[in-house]
């Protein structure tokens, strides 16, 4: 082959290269935000542990950027069309009647038919006004929290937000 013809197929390759990179970046942005923040910030895995005879159980895991944290949440062994809800308040596993009132809100959780829901997004707190929409992950790993998994009104699931992580975020 001539060394014009590599030009020009060199040159075909970084143009198509180049308009997917800015397709990503342009319509995957809030996506790519918490996958970059999750190579580059702390992160902390928060495990969902069933409650009161429910089999439900899973991950959170709950990633720093800047004053925003994103969370990634994977609930398993729902019930059929249990509508779930992951929510955070101040409190510990060990005793589910005395959390808070105060809440955090996870992002909404897509559930299918096998029983698995997943979601993701930022944390945001509970002011429509946005007054408490950014929430740092230090500040959730500063005092004892608690994820939970609501499904049809009944906790199902708890998680404790580990406060020994403090250190390394710091």
């Amino acid at each position: 082959m001539s060394r014009k013809h590599n030009n020009s197929r060199r040159t075909a390759v970084l143009t198509v290269l180049a308009w997917l990179v800015s397709v990503v970046l342009l319509l995957g942005a809030p996506y790519s935000a918490g996958v970059v923040a999750d190579q580059t910030e702390a992160s902390v895995i928060v495990k969902l542990r069933p409650v009161g005879g429910a089999r439900v159980h899973g991950t959170v895991t709950l990633t720093a950027a800047g004053a925003k944290t994103f969370a990634v949440l994977i609930v398993r062994r729902l019930e059929p069309d249990a509508h779930p809800v992951a929510l955070i308040h101040t409190g510990t596993c060990s005793d589910l009647a005395h959390l808070s009132a105060s809440t955090l809100f996870l992002p909404r959780l897509h559930e299918n038919a096998r029983g698995t829901a997943r979601g993701s997004g930022r944390i945001h707190g509970p002011d429509a006004g946005g007054a408490n929409d950014n929430v740092s992950l230090s500040q959730l790993t500063r005092s004892r929290n608690v994820t939970v998994i609501m499904a049809r009104a009944h906790l199902v699931a708890c998680g404790q937000v580990r406060t020994d992580t403090l250190s390394r975020l710091a």
